[in-house]
């Protein structure tokens, strides 16, 4: 059950981006792998797991949800 996930990040690494392009050598190979994963993958690819939002999508509501959450939670309740 726990290798679900880096099962399917692999997966969508080798067909998006290594079986996707020809690299010079090994060095070019990671550099387009970093690449990818820090400016496509983490940024901008949608994911099922975030109901089908970029990563960056994501944080931004869950940042919003959270600054509103937090200021509710932070008004001071009166007992009357």
């Amino acid at each position: 059950m726990m290798t679900k996930v880096p099962d399917r990040f692999f997966r969508t690494l080798k067909r998006e981006e290594i079986d996707a392009r020809d690299y010079e050598d090994l060095e070019d190979l990671r550099l387009n792998i970093s690449a990818f994963i820090e400016c496509y993958y983490n940024r901008e690819r949608l994911h099922s797991a975030l109901g089908y939002r970029s990563p960056r999508e994501f944080e931004e509501a869950t940042d919003s949800s959270d600054a509103a959450s937090i200021s509710v939670v932070a008004k001071p309740k009166f007992a009357h």
